[in-house]
C-alpha cells in the first residue's frame, strides 16, 4: 500500500513586534509641537513680531563673514535667517514649533545614548520647555534657540 508523503509543516510566519513604546512618544512629540505651535500663534505672536523687528538680516558676502568669524556666528545668522519669517506670526509660530520639538528629540537621543531608562523621555521636554519659557522673553535674542539646537547636534 502506497502512502501518501507527508506535507512538511511550515510554521507561520512571526509577526513582528510594533515597537508600541516608539509610537506613543512620537505622539507625545507631536502633541508638544501642536501644543507649542498654539501658544505661540495664539498667545506669542506678539513676541515673534518684536523678534523679527529687532533683527536685520543681509543676504551679502560682507555680512555673513561678519557673523561666521566669531564664536556662534553660525548659529546667530542662522537665527537671524529663520527670525525674519516671523513676521507671518503662523510662520514664525510653526518654525519656533519645529525647532523646539528637534531640541526635545535631540535631548532624548542624547539621554538614550548615555543610557539613560525610558522613564528619561518625560526629562526630555525640560530643555525645549525652558528655551520657551526664555523665549517669550522679547529680550531674549530670536538666535538662542539656534545656539541650544546646534550645541546639542
Amino acid at each position: 500500500m502506497k502512502t501518501k508523503p507527508k506535507a512538511k509543516k511550515t510554521a507561520a510566519p512571526a509577526k513582528a513586534a510594533m515597537p508600541t513604546t516608539t509610537h506613543w512618544k512620537a505622539l507625545l512629540s507631536c502633541v508638544f509641537g501642536v501644543a507649542v505651535f498654539l501658544f505661540l500663534y495664539l498667545g506669542q505672536s506678539h513676541v515673534l513680531i518684536y523678534h523679527e523687528w529687532t533683527q536685520m538680516f543681509q543676504f551679502t558676502d560682507a555680512y555673513f563673514l561678519d557673523r561666521i568669524v566669531v564664536p556662534g556666528g553660525f548659529a546667530r545668522y542662522l537665527g537671524e535667517f529663520l527670525s525674519q519669517f516671523f513676521r507671518t506670526p503662523w510662520l514664525g509660530a510653526a518654525i519656533m514649533s519645529l525647532l523646539l520639538t528637534a531640541v526635545q528629540w535631540l535631548s532624548w537621543a542624547v539621554a538614550r545614548r548615555d543610557g539613560a531608562g525610558q522613564a528619561a523621555f518625560a526629562l526630555s521636554f525640560l530643555p525645549a520647555l525652558v528655551l520657551l519659557y526664555f523665549m517669550g522673553d522679547a529680550d531674549v535674542a530670536a538666535h538662542a534657540l539656534c545656539d541650544a539646537l546646534l550645541g546639542a547636534a
